[in-house]
């Protein structure tokens, strides 16, 4: 039996938030890769549209799939800076809002929701059981990194399987990872692993340790399944333009636009449908 994995809803109907002012350039050269909020500013700092759209609509980046429309931008980093007309700060949801509304407007974003059967690593407990110790009573939830050579080490003194998650899905995976152990409680992790990077996957080590040998040390497995998952599809995107309300380039180099807040109705979605991917 599939099961359909339901990690997105992008319908939105009424008013539509906007950012006030705005700034979408193509960076240039090198630099920090950084998505913020603060206050009222949103700043995205060389950032691919699909990492943009992943962040407007809430979602992973493997909701997104590459397809046809995005081709052209695989390759393109933007940077975007934004104000939001508010007398108090906007909080997260408000500031996707406004991301969408700046993607719809500036790149011609239209998008429309499909469940997809795809691969996925299926988190399950191993044939022996879980090494897994319940945390104590009080115990700290912040998780603590640090780094031993190019590998991450990664301790919970608290944790859930979704935290557990979490980091798996941040050694890089290419897939979803459902939860299939049927583990509740909170438990101490601990976790050494070489992160999926395309330049430790040029110049392996034999000091790397896999996040799927990371997670047997635990007691469970990764096991590769199918699942339907609900995606984000990219219709159409364009290439930001300049705009003769302030004599901005028209070649994409740097474009400043205000925004007005007029009222939309939907976001580009539609209702779910299945297809095999």
């Amino acid at each position: 039996m599939k099961t359909l994995l339901l990690l997105v809803s992008v319908t939105c109907f009424g008013q539509s938030a906007a950012f006030e002012v705005a700034s979408v350039k193509v960076h240039q050269g090198p630099g920090q890769t950084r998505l913020t909020t603060s206050g009222s500013r949103f700043t995205g700092e060389a950032q691919l549209l699909r990492n943009l759209i992943s962040w407007a609509y809430d979602i992973k980046h493997y909701q997104v799939p590459q397809i046809p429309a995005l081709t052209e931008f695989d390759d393109i980093f933007y940077d975007v800076a934004a104000k939001a007309d508010s007398d108090s700060p906007p909080n997260a949801e408000a500031f996707r809002e406004m991301l969408r509304r700046l993607l719809e407007d500036r790149l011609h974003l239209t998008v429309h929701r499909e469940a997809r059967e795809v691969p996925v690593y299926e988190l399950i407990v191993a044939r022996n059981g879980p090494r897994l110790k319940e945390s104590a009573v009080g115990a700290d939830p912040t998780p603590k990194y640090s780094a031993s050579g190019r590998n991450y080490d990664v301790s919970l003194a608290k944790g859930s399987v979704q935290d557990l998650i979490r980091i798996v899905e941040n050694s890089l995976v290419d897939r979803p990872v459902p939860d299939r152990t049927g583990l509740t409680s909170f438990y101490g992790i601990h976790l050494m692993y070489t992160p999926n990077t395309n330049q430790n996957r040029r110049t392996p080590d034999p000091e790397d340790v896999s996040i799927f040998t990371a997670i047997q040390s635990l007691g469970l497995r990764l096991e590769p399944r199918r699942a339907l998952l609900e995606t984000l599809i990219v219709d159409h995107a364009e290439k930001p333009s300049g705009t003769s309300r302030n004599n901005a380039p028209s070649d994409g180099s740097h474009e400043l636009v205000m925004l007005t807040k007029a009222p939309v109705v939907g976001m580009g979605a539609t209702p779910a449908k299945k297809k095999r991917a």
